[in-house]
């Protein structure tokens, strides 16, 4: 019986694949016509050549999906860009700097109960200027820079090239290279001193004085550490400095990475490693020394420079016990209880990890005491039956995600509760111990409904923001923005996002925060990259809210400005519009035109790496604008729409309809007693 190709099994031909270059596994796929069509778009091939080509990092959670990693990988190198909105003025955000001739930003009105009562007699109104949204920062001091409300584009320098991952930290936005290079922007510790004259708006090479490249990183709240491809650990605390190679007794090496609040850490062949972040960025501490290192050390980590000219940081690290055991290892008793460790992260007081028996620990980080009595399991995210995939989070929020697609949210306010629990009550009775452990665990923080079931395959946590990323390509944005600073990313809220579900809260008109109502975390709010969909927003808050508008919208404002369950009702017919904005524009590849590959948030920013196929862009700009090329809505009303609980928004002109079908006041999440038919 003669055997050709078409018979040898897939998974034997996948391992075959994994040996040739795109070009050569191609031309294998040449064979014959029925082999090109079944083979060529391989998902596993091109999955694992995007990530080693461009160093893109694959979470457990990202599967090989159909033809899709064939598309990223021919777009990766040209079409990827990197977005960034939210407060920006340490520079953070890297924005390109426009010249003084371009500079002029609307002014929208003053949003305060005198402006109010003077628009309604039709008086003229003082403007304030609003935070500029998708496009440039003025070119001013950095302690000046602008906040952005619209994902922005980066002004990236060519020598980067292709842009692999890229981070956040408090102050500052870091980039990985396909070439290995790190590229940072703001201030890696605000608060060490910046000499005057220092520039950081600009992307700057992070210096390491090695020859081997850095394959992943971990950017810190005040420091960036890194992997390089032969394991050695690296960390930078300032942009303008090289980076000290940690050490215990020799230099570390490690196989993950995990910077965090104040602690660094690294997956070594003993376990997870941790130590405080070095000094000269907190001034404390005597477990750190920065000596140079021999030429041995060197040579042996791949050093270039002179040895005088380089050091290293010899830490002090604590050893999790029980974590460093692989499954081809002999088991003991801790091992047996923990099993292998899959993912963890870094908090501000503890690190959290997960295993391969499905269960969640955690470590509280303590100077000068023992790991071990640290250590405690989280019970409440298991349950029979369920795989635990991946964990993600940082400085005091995470998730935990299921092979089901749940998506387990979980804080630190509830591991104080039940790390406080568990040692005040060493000696109690086992019964009731076990009744206060469910207390406890029936108290874990409440899972987000539109998290569950929704193709989310990382969450990017800021200090009282976050974002999850979607298989699809979708970043929704859940949380509170301090001071209106745009880290949500859903738009100004002066300039239309209070049509998204953003709320502002109380206190004075400088130093309120905006709020995503909970409309938002039922049904999600995605972030717009769209110039037309941005202009839309602008549109409908001008039509109710500037002086032309009165009197005639003054009622419309009023219910959704003041009465939340209305505004909640808006947004989500304004969302379900925003779904469909691309409708009846496609390209060959299935991806929608801004298709965002990875998120990161800190502080009170946020960054995301997007492919934006601009020639669908355009298209898309050009379905919303008329022969004259403005945007078809310019010249009509404010929409009106229909509410389930019967209430009508006033105006002129016909109802808009929902696209789809008209939500259920279940749906909404609309109370009973809310329920208007006026």
């Amino acid at each position: 019986m003669t055997l050709t190709i078409l018979d040898v099994p897939q998974d034997v031909l996948e391992i075959i694949f994994l040996h040739l270059r795109p070009k050569s596994f191609l031309s294998f796929c040449c064979i014959t016509k029925q082999f090109w069509t079944d083979q060529y778009r391989n998902p596993t091939y091109w999955r694992v050549s995007a990530s080693t080509t461009f160093r893109i990092p694959i979470s457990p959670l990202l599967h090989a999906e159909g033809e899709r990693w064939y598309w990223l990988y021919k777009k990766l190198r040209t079409q990827t860009k990197a977005f960034t909105w939210g407060q920006g003025s340490n520079g953070e955000l890297g924005l390109p700097v426009l010249p003084p001739s371009h500079r002029s930003a609307p002014l929208l009105v003053l949003d305060t109960p005198l402006s109010r009562h003077l628009m309604r007699l039709g008086m003229s109104v003082r403007r304030q200027p609003v935070n500029r949204t998708n496009g440039p920062a003025d070119e001013m001091p950095l302690s000046h820079r602008r906040n952005i409300s619209w994902p922005s584009t980066m002004d990236i320098p060519k020598e980067v090239g292709a842009i692999a991952d890229l981070q956040c930290g408090g102050w500052s936005t870091t980039l990985l290279s396909s070439q290995g290079d790190l590229y940072s922007v703001g201030v890696l510790c605000r608060d060490e001193h910046v000499s005057s004259g220092q520039s950081y708006d600009k992307l700057t090479r992070l210096d390491y004085r090695s020859r081997v490249p850095i394959k992943s990183f971990s950017a810190g709240r005040k420091h960036v550490i890194g992997l390089d491809e032969e394991g050695y650990v690296w960390s930078w605390d300032r942009i303008d400095t090289p980076a000290w190679q940690i050490c215990n007794t020799t230099p570390m090496r490690a196989s993950t990475v995990v910077g965090g609040w104040s602690v660094s850490s690294a997956y070594t062949k003993e376990g997870i490693e941790y130590w405080r972040v070095p000094n000269g960025i907190f001034g404390e501490g005597t477990d750190q020394t920065r000596t140079p290192l021999g030429s041995d050390s060197l040579d042996a980590a791949g050093h270039q420079g002179e040895s005088s000219a380089d050091a290293g940081m010899f830490v002090k690290t604590t050893l999790i016990p029980g974590t460093g055991f692989r499954s081809q290892q002999p088991q003991s008793e801790t091992v047996h209880r923990l099993g292998q460790v899959l993912s963890y992260i870094v908090l501000e007081a503890y690190i959290v990890f997960i295993t391969d028996l499905a269960k969640v620990f955690a470590c509280r980080i303590v100077e000068d005491s023992d790991p071990a009595e640290l250590s405690f399991e989280v019970s409440a995210f298991s349950a029979p039956g369920r795989e635990l995939k991946d964990i993600q989070g940082s400085f005091r929020n995470f998730a935990i995600f299921t092979a089901t697609g749940e998506v387990l949210s979980g804080n630190q306010d509830y591991l104080d509760r039940l790390y406080s629990w568990r040692t005040a009550s060493p000696a109690a009775d086992h019964y009731v111990m076990g009744l206060e452990e469910a207390a406890i665990d029936e108290a874990r923080l409440g899972d987000i409904p539109a998290l569950q079931h929704r193709g989310v395959i990382s969450i990017a946590y800021g200090d009282y923001h976050f974002h999850a990323l979607h298989s699809d390509g979708r970043i929704t944005s859940y949380g509170v923005e301090p001071r209106c600073c745009g880290a949500l990313g859903l738009g100004d809220t002066s300039g239309g996002a209070r049509f998204r579900g953003v709320k502002l809260g109380g206190g004075n008109m400088w130093n309120r925060d905006a709020r995503l109502l909970p409309i938002g975390y039922r049904q999600g709010r995605e972030i717009w990259f769209s110039r037309s969909q941005e202009a839309w927003l602008k549109r409908l808050e001008d039509l109710i809210r500037t002086p032309e508008a009165y009197p005639l919208h003054h009622p419309t404002f009023t219910a959704l400005d003041g009465q939340e369950d209305k505004q909640e009702a808006y947004s989500e017919w304004v969302e379900r519009e925003g779904r469909a904005w691309e409708d009846g524009i496609q390209d060959q590849d299935g991806l929608r035109s801004y298709f965002a590959i990875s998120v990161a948030a800190a502080g009170w920013h946020s960054a995301a790496l997007v492919l934006e196929n601009t020639e669908m862009a355009e298209r898309i700009e050009e379905k919303w604008s008329d022969k004259e090329g403005r945007y078809i809505w310019e010249s009509q009303g404010f929409p009106r729409i229909r509410l389930p609980t019967g209430f009508e928004f006033p105006g002129s002109g016909e109802l808009h309809e929902w696209r789809g079908a008209m939500p259920s006041v279940e749906e909404l999440g609309l109370a009973e007693q809310d329920i208007d038919t006026a």
